[in-house]
């Protein structure tokens, strides 16, 4: 667990004593430890102002939060940075935010946040397809065009979110494909109705509690009621009437059966940088460990801090690589066959698509990329690494999002040190990041990953 943290004017009230309490406390189910036995790593200060020292330390074993005693304190602009052990629950907990409390010496509250948002815990998913029959179009290149506006608007998502009675966040829509069902491909005479076989492929997030929505028992029951998938017909129909979009006629719709799956296993995510200069240019890394094959990966995502941004122009600016001992012929699966395989419409946002139905080898990889350094380091100085299993995916909270890591960013001139890791704590669940909103009073983030 990585705690980040910056206080304004609520520096005075600590200033006479030079002396202060920093108290993190995580969400029910997490245990946060200045030494974990679980692999997590040990409490270790990797930013604090100078002359300072720091201390870590619980009231007892059973306590889930920490507390880290400052003194020879004076804080300034730079962020304090903590690392501790963490113990991770096996899903998402229902209020799931973490507090950092800065306390003065006569343990008063001199500033909080107690509203640090985590992202959601990888779940395993249900997976299916629903194939449906679209009429009332003027060519397959137009179906093609709204149905990618169709995925883009969140309308098929929410239509099964309706249909399931489930949180629209639990879904994630992979892709939506159609073929022409006459003959021509996709020509027809004025007097012929052009028809085409629509699939979306999608999946549902689960949870263990067997009260809750997203169960798999009661899922399951739902989508084998016999009006199942008429139901879906319905509810998308509307989403995509909600939506605004050009209506087109859709109808005969099936689902597949529901395929368990379970998150990859990922784990020691790495963050390497070059040469730091102020409105210059530098060379990132950023690399994580792939502990299982799969295939559910549809592309990578790099999201860059406010007032960086990438400078990916051409195909070769970005190099992708398998590392370690493996055969000459691994590689990560990159959708070159789509023509180009890298999205770099957003500047501070990198999306690289992953080729259709790959899987993924175990193994370590590295994407390395140009980046412009701003004159000045944001607040919020996170990068974010993220695996997803849709190609729409476009933020660390979208829906896709399988494992999501948050890694702390650098400081300009700063010399890198051997390894910047964000590293798991448990054997037993999927990895994962957690980033933190900034919110007003103290200026906090919180990060974690853990290896399943």
């Amino acid at each position: 667990l990585t705690v980040s943290f910056r206080i304004g004017s609520a520096a005075a009230v600590v200033f006479e004593a030079a002396a202060c309490f920093v108290n993190v406390i995580p969400p029910p189910g997490y245990v946060i430890s200045c030494n974990s036995s679980s692999g997590g790593g040990a409490f270790r200060v990797i930013t604090a102002p100078e002359g300072s020292r720091s201390v870590c330390t619980k009231t007892d074993d059973s306590s889930a939060f920490v507390t880290v005693a400052m003194t020879s304190v004076r804080f300034s602009t730079r962020d304090v940075i903590f690392s501790f052990g963490l113990d991770v629950p096996l899903e998402t907990p229902a209020a799931n935010v973490f507090q950092v409390a800065v306390l003065s010496y006569s343990n008063n509250t001199a500033d909080s946040n107690t509203q640090v948002a985590g992202l959601p815990i990888p779940a395993d998913r249900l997976h299916s397809t629903a194939d449906m029959v679209a009429e009332g179009f003027e060519s397959m290149e137009w179906l093609t065009a709204w149905a990618q506006a169709a995925h883009v608007s969140g309308a098929f998502g929410f239509g099964f979110a309706q249909a399931f009675g489930v949180a629209n966040t639990s879904i994630s829509v992979g892709s939506v494909e159609v073929q022409p069902l006459d003959p021509g491909e996709g020509r027809r005479l004025a007097s012929e109705v052009l028809r085409a076989r629509m699939t979306v492929a999608y999946s549902i997030g689960l949870r263990l509690d067997a009260a809750d929505p997203n169960h798999p028992d009661r899922l399951l029951a739902i989508s084998d009621a016999p009006s199942f998938a008429a139901d879906v017909l319905q509810q998308i129909s509307h989403a995509l009437s909600d939506a605004g979009l050009y209506p087109v006629t859709l109808q005969d719709c099936s689902v597949s059966s529901m395929v368990k799956s379970v998150p990859p296993s990922v784990a020691n995510a790495e963050f390497v940088w070059w040469n730091p200069m102020p409105e210059n240019h530098s060379n990132i890394s950023l690399s994580f460990e792939l502990r299982n094959s799969t295939s559910d990966v549809r592309a990578m995502l790099i999201v860059l801090p406010p007032t960086f941004h990438h400078e990916v122009e051409r195909l070769a600016d970005l190099r992708v690589e398998r590392v370690g001992s493996v055969p000459s012929s691994a590689r990560f699966p990159i959708a070159d066959d789509q023509g180009s395989w890298i999205d770099t419409r957003s500047p501070g946002i990198l999306r690289i698509l992953v080729a259709e139905n790959a899987v993924i080898e175990a193994g370590r990889y590295v994407f390395e990329l140009p980046v412009y350094v701003p004159y000045k380091m944001p607040v919020e100085n996170v990068w974010y690494l993220c695996l997803c299993d849709s190609k729409q995916c476009d933020s660390p909270t979208h829906p896709s999002v399988i494992t999501s890591f948050a890694l702390p960013g650098f400081n300009l001139f700063e010399v890198h040190p051997s390894t910047v890791v964000v590293a798991g704590t448990r054997p037993a669940r999927a990895a994962l990041a957690l980033a933190a909103a900034v919110a007003s009073g103290v200026l906090a983030s919180v990060r974690h990953a853990r290896e399943r």
